[in-house]
């Protein structure tokens, strides 16, 4: 949650225009030749209503002061000693200019020597106390909400401290004090608090969204990207179970490196002094994603990929078979003549992609995107084994053996996946007799990481082996 702590105008500019139109209204006007009874009544609410409106205008106006001149246009870091006796002074000159406002149009008084020397007092008393001035400048003592309480884990951006961010261990009058992720105490003055914006990741019971921004050339189709980033974070934060929220990816900007993309997820209060790594991790991800789509990340110091070549590679088949490690016996030519045949296709969110116990003759590749793969036992417990990212592969069994699927396999995110089928596959397997052996040696270490007791595994992939060479060749009459 997101707490600003500029200035708040809303109750000032409110109780300024009621007391700007109480005043216009004269409702209360004083006629000394009129007296009767409500004659002290309307007096009083005379004073009332006029001294409001001059010290409320005054406050509104070092509000706006405050948030679109120091903070706002200059900029100035109020840590130094110099430009915060220069606010101060403006801010309490304001104050000092209200209350001669009021002796004169108010209550009628003649300002003389006394009164000029009480307003240079009372502006260099004033001056003098900087933190209880700003304090007031700021209208935080006009703010009842608490941004923050010992234990929240806040964050503070300001142009003097730059951005600090910690857990709060002591809050004072003069100041409080922060300890961050490594033990770091750093103290904060409350005058600096008071104009700067405070980010309380601890104040809601909902969860706390966390934004990380990466660019993209234009020439990139944004629905792809969309796609690819998504199954990034989802990729990572999957296991780290942080939130029941889905992540948002979205357009924020184009810029001149191309289109800035946003990636917003959501994180649990008491997790939020693990976001470093976790943005460690998203980054790790996106980058390891958008690799093997043949994307890249853009940076002043990079170039622009051309268009070229990102179609060349996005859904190039020769490449994707290349990338893939069942694949990595096959010759160049094999490879172009099986890429010819297979086809590429999109699964849509939640949708299934294979059943368990279906019969089938192929497998797929995943592109691009999240699979998940889950299966049912006898007692009618469905089991999550695992989650494929792009560069994984399924079904192997079902077009090399004919076996019936063996799990559920879903899109977790919109997906891309490549299918081999068994026709696609059937003449290369005919030409090269030594494939089979290396694709049964390849499916059988895959199995053997499968299975959980792998204590005897070098006696087992004999076993294995043996038996899906033979189910392999029976399977394609070879």
């Amino acid at each position: 949650m997101k707490f600003i702590k500029t200035s708040p105008i809303f109750l000032p500019f409110t109780i300024f225009a009621i007391s700007l139109i109480l005043s216009l209204l004269q409702l209360f006007e004083i006629h000394p030749t009129e007296a009767g009874t409500n004659y002290y009544a309307d007096h009083l609410f005379y004073y009332l209503i006029n001294s409001t409106l001059w010290l409320s205008g005054a406050l509104l106006f070092n509000i706006l002061v405050h948030t679109f001149i120091w903070n706002g246009l200059f900029k100035r870091p109020i840590s130094n000693n110099f430009n915060q006796i220069i606010i101060d002074f403006i801010s309490v000159s304001i104050y000092v200019f209200a209350l001669m406002g009021i002796l004169t149009k108010v209550v009628k008084i003649e300002l003389n020597t006394f009164w000029l020397t009480i307003a240079v007092i009372i502006l260099i008393v004033g001056t003098a106390l900087r933190r209880r001035a700003l304090l007031l400048s700021s209208g935080s003592l006009f703010t009842t909400d608490k941004p923050f309480n010992i234990g929240d884990w806040i964050e503070v951006i300001d142009n003097s401290i730059g951005k600090v961010e910690g857990e709060v261990i002591d809050i004072r009058i003069r100041n409080i004090k922060l300890k961050s992720a490594d033990n770091t105490v750093t103290i904060i003055p409350q005058s600096v608090l008071s104009n700067i914006v405070v980010k309380n990741y601890s104040g809601s019971k909902d969860q706390v969204s966390i934004q990380l921004f990466f660019n993209l050339s234009s020439a990139y189709p944004t629905e792809r990207v969309k796609r690819v980033l998504m199954a990034s974070v989802i990729d990572a934060l999957t296991p780290l179970n942080i939130s029941d929220k889905e992540p948002e990816i979205n357009i924020s900007a184009t810029n001149e490196l191309g289109i800035e993309y946003s990636i917003k997820y959501f994180i649990r209060p008491e997790k939020i002094t693990e976001r470093t790594e976790i943005n460690d991790l998203i980054y790790k991800k996106v980058l390891s994603h958008l690799s093997f789509t043949g994307m890249k990340l853009i940076t002043k110091d990079s170039l622009f990929p051309t268009e070229q070549s990102y179609f060349q590679f996005g859904y190039d088949k020769k490449l994707i078979l290349l990338h893939n490690e069942l694949f990595s016996h096959f010759t160049k030519k094999e490879i172009d003549q099986l890429s010819r045949k297979i086809s590429v296709f999109s699964v849509a969110k939640e949708d299934v992609l294979i059943k368990q116990n279906e019969s089938g003759e192929s497998m797929f590749l995943v592109v691009e995107g999240l699979l998940k793969v889950s299966m049912k036992t006898a007692k009618g417990e469905v089991i999550q084994l695992a989650i494929l990212s792009p560069g994984a592969y399924l079904g192997e069994m079902s077009l090399f053996t004919g076996e019936p699927r063996s799990a559920t396999v879903a899109a977790i995110s919109d997906s891309i996946v490549c299918e081999i089928k068994k026709e696609d596959i059937r003449e290369i397997l005919n030409n090269r007799s030594e494939l089979v052996e290396a694709i049964s040696d390849t499916i059988t270490d895959r199995t053997i990481m499968n299975i959980q007791a792998i204590e005897d595994a070098g006696k087992k992939k004999k076993h294995f082996y043996d038996n899906i060479l033979g189910k392999i060749k029976s399977f394609f009459n070879l």
